[in-house]
Parts: C-alpha cells; structure tokens; sequence
C-alpha cells in the first residue's frame, strides 16, 4: 500500500510554475515551515511536536520507501508535463512535516501537480487532456516505483543443446521435422 496525496499549488511569486512531490521530513527552509506550519494548524500538532513523531513513528525504513516515491512519481510527472507545457520548473523532491503524511503507516507522498497561483497553468488545468497527463504521470510513476519493489524475474534456464537423440533426456518430444512430416 502506499499514499498519495494530489494537491495543486499556491505560491506568492505568480510567476513561478512547476511541479514538486514531497515526503515526510524535517525541514530547515523557512518558506517549507510556513507552508506546514499553515497547512498542519487545524491538526492539533505544532512543527515541535513532529521531529518527536517522526522518530517514533516513522522509522527509516518507511521514510526511504517515501523518497524512492517521491523520486519516481517527481521524475514521471515532469517529464511527461515538460513536452506540454515547456516553461514548466522541475521544483525536485522535499522534505516537509505535512501532517496529512504523518499519519501514515505506509509509503506516502504529497504532490503539488501545478501552480494554480500562475495564470498560464490554471489554464492548462481547465482541460481535460492536461489532467489526462497528469494522472497518467502519477500512475507511470507510482508504476515505476511499485517494479522497483518486485524482485528481478529469473533468468531462464540455459541448457545444453539438445541433441536431437531420442534416447537423450534433453531431446524435444517432437521435432521441428516430425511436424512438417504431418499433413
């Protein structure tokens, strides 16, 4: 199982467009903790109380599987956006104390699909085929990262040539010539 929380967002400078994913963490950008700070107020939990959280509940494990998220669902969505939309930003992969992702007990991200504050990509986001790339992006990279998981499939076995000899083990029940023999 993994969480994916899709959002769009709202930045000052309405200039600025792109996409950025995040997963839980700590951060030491100002700008980073404004936003959770804004986001987490109605939670019950000041940004003190997350660095507690995040060592108790968010072990390593779960924080790695986190950012291979983050990075494949990041690397899918800008480049299948970029060809789209040209003057989109790749704003990479963050850490943030998001509430929405501390409660979860599994892999998970928040990803910020646009910059609805940018006049150019609100627009885009009015049309359907837009929002196609999108969730097609989220879905190639969640993809990306679920065959990650999976362990590589097995080489098939390599034998030694077959001989063709009935009496060989290794000989094919029928030949090639036995079924052009047949009408």
């Amino acid at each position: 199982d993994i969480f994916v929380s899709i959002h769009v967002n709202w930045i000052e400078q309405r200039e600025i467009r792109g996409v950025e994913t995040y997963f839980l963490g700590a951060t030491d950008d100002p700008y980073l903790r404004a936003i959770a700070a804004a986001e987490n107020k109605d939670s019950g939990y000041s940004l003190a109380d997350f660095r507690s959280i995040m060592e108790g509940v968010y072990a390593g494990v779960r924080q790695d599987e986190s950012r291979r998220l983050a990075q494949a669902v990041q690397r899918q969505l800008f480049a299948s956006l970029k060809g789209v939309n040209p003057a989109l930003r790749n704003r990479g992969v963050k850490t943030a104390p998001f509430v929405v992702l501390v409660s979860s007990e599994m892999p998970a991200v928040l990803v910020e699909v646009s910059c609805l504050s940018n006049d150019e990509e609100a627009a885009l986001l009015t049309k359907p085929l837009y929002r196609e790339y999108i969730a097609r992006a989220l879905s190639s990279g969640i993809r990306d990262y679920a065959d990650s998981l999976s362990p590589p499939a097995p080489e098939p076995e390599v034998r030694a040539a077959e001989t063709g000899d009935p009496g060989d083990s290794r000989a094919p029940a029928t030949t090639v010539a036995a079924f052009q023999e047949r009408p």
